[in-house]
């Protein structure tokens, strides 16, 4: 999670409690919209509440004005927010339906609402719950008159029908995308969302293969660029492109979790070549995206067949936090080697079986049971202890009990359990591989056997004495992995700061870096920022 989306978090979790009538799903989509306008964020709220706090924090670097009607409200709320008084004469319900528009425009627009332009306009007052409320067929209008194409509208109780009836005609056009947004209280009660046209924040959703939906992760999302990953999907990105979202600012990452082959590269020449081709993005796909590589061969297969592509050599695992993944020196040595590896047939567990003293860590699996995939009881290797379905922190605790990690796979991608090996301070038996692990070994903190039970066992022997003898040390392996994730991250960054420039985006190089770096930062694996096996993308 990056510092700004913990902050929000935090806030909506301090901030947010029982006496709010706007749902928490309703506060969270509102809270993105403020923050892809943000800093600067000019945010305007009809109605002072028990939420008013709320928005005054959330929009902590801009602008907040809350206009209220009742005289009681504006004094107690104005200790949480800057609230101004405003007045709806001669509207009520029940004179608010049909819509009358000479009655409409014979009320001005206070100058209060014309003293900036709304980035967010949240309609949630005056009240209209009975016939004598003043009810929201002129905030509502004023609303749309002082918005923008840029501007957010979110309308609440607009399961209401003078909410409805004046939201539909004044907010609701084909020119912008609108959805509904509901909540369960009792009854089905809705919020309507007009989407402002800015480029800092759009609707948009995720689905993954197993249909999960999701509000769309950001990498970066800064009124200047923005940067969404991808991991091993590139479909999404024709998705982007139709939905519009695709600007000079907008660039599109994508990375992979297994070996990239000759299959895969005709299968990305086809993409950025054919495809591209039909749907008119082909300058957008050369220009805006960027292919990221597990491992050198990877880098150089690619390059050779897309030269007009952006591609970099860039290691998942560079997306660790390392902070997660430590030396401790005080947790004893109690097993020559530690295998952290899911119970499936490619990692061939059957290759320790010669290494008396180990510890297993393994997960629970949703993977096919067959071919590479299959099933394995890895307690048939006699392990002398099998963790399941631990925290990372158990993680480290567990290898930094071993003094040797293995990594036994023939083929697969980044591997994350060998980098984390490393970062503890663990020299590294590996059996040559596929897929880019190796990017992080060398002489110094690993051996490469063959996959041969005897030489994997001999290899760990060799390890474990260098370590006894003080030839390696936990500290120097650690230090050299650290080096070579910030090289990675940085070809990432450079990657992208290359596109930049092509783009003639005036954001200096610094800039870029410390956003990404931010981006990284407390976000291990990119969990919270990388869209992982999309399978399209689309509006809300």
């Amino acid at each position: 999670m990056t510092n700004s989306t913990k902050k929000i978090t935090d806030i909506i979790s301090r901030y947010y409690h029982e006496k709010i009538q706007i749902g928490s799903d309703q506060v969270n989509i509102i809270a993105n919209a403020i923050r892809g306008r943000a800093p600067g964020c000019n945010l305007l709220v009809f109605g002072a509440g028990y939420d008013s706090a709320l928005w005054e924090k959330i929009n902590y670097d801009g602008y907040t004005l809350v206009v209220e009607h009742h005289p009681e409200w504006c004094r107690n709320m104005a200790q949480f927010a800057n609230v101004k008084p405003i007045s709806y004469p001669e509207i009520s319900v029940k004179n608010s339906l049909p819509i009358n528009i000479d009655n409409m425009e014979k009320h001005d627009i206070p100058n209060v609402l014309k003293e900036k332009s709304w980035d967010v306009i949240i309609v949630d007052s005056p009240p209209g719950y009975t016939d004598t409320d003043p009810g929201r067929s002129l905030s509502i209008y004023w609303a749309s008159k002082i918005s923008g194409p840029h501007t957010h509208i979110f309308v609440d109780d607009y399961e209401r029908p003078v909410e409805k009836c004046y939201a539909d005609t004044f907010v609701r056009s084909d020119d912008f995308c609108c959805f509904e947004i509901a909540r369960w209280s009792g009854r089905k009660m809705l919020m309507l969302w007009r989407v402002g046209k800015d480029k800092g924040f759009n609707p948009v959703f995720s689905v993954d293969y197993p249909a999960t939906r999701r509000p769309i992760r950001w990498l970066v999302n800064e009124p200047d660029f923005r940067v969404v990953m991808f991991h091993d999907a590139t479909l999404p990105i024709s998705d982007m492109f139709q939905l519009g979202l695709f600007d000079e600012t907008t660039f599109a990452v994508v990375s992979f979790s297994w070996v990239v082959n000759e299959k895969r590269i005709r299968d990305l020449q086809t993409f950025f070549g054919d495809a591209a081709e039909k749907i008119g993005a082909s300058n957008v796909f050369k220009n805006q995206v960027i292919l990221i590589m597990n491992s050198q061969e990877e880098y150089e297969m690619a390059k050779a067949a897309l030269p007009e592509c952006n591609i970099a050599h860039v290691n998942n695992t560079c997306f660790l936090d390392f902070d997660l993944f430590k030396v401790d020196a005080e947790i004893e040595k109690k097993y020559d080697a530690v295998y952290n590896a899911k119970p499936l047939a490619f990692k061939r567990h059957h290759l320790t079986s010669e290494v008396d003293s180990k510890v297993f860590i393994t997960y629970d699996v949703n993977e096919a049971n067959e071919g590479l995939t299959a099933l394995v009881d890895i307690n048939e290797f006699f392990p002398t202890l099998v963790e399941r379905n631990i925290s990372s922190k158990k993680v480290m605790e567990v290898a930094s009990s071993a003094y040797v990690g293995l990594s036994l796979s023939e083929v697969e991608g980044a591997c994350y359990a060998s980098t984390e090996y490393l970062l503890c301070g663990l020299p590294v038996v590996s059996t040559p591989s596929q897929g880019g692990r190796d990017a992080f070994y060398d002489e110094y903190n690993s051996l490469i056997c063959a996959p041969d039970p005897n030489e994997v066992a001999r290899s760990v022997a060799e390890l474990k004495q260098r370590l006894l003898n003080g030839e390696i040390t936990s500290e120097q392996i650690r230090e050299n992995c650290i080096k070579r994730i910030n090289f990675f991250r940085y070809s990432f960054i450079d990657a992208l700061k290359i596109c930049i420039r092509k783009a003639g985006i005036n954001t200096p190089d610094e800039r870029v870096e410390s956003l990404v770096m931010n981006a990284i930062k407390n976000n291990n694996k990119l969990i919270n920022s990388r869209n992982f096996w999309t399978s399209r993308v689309e509006r809300g």
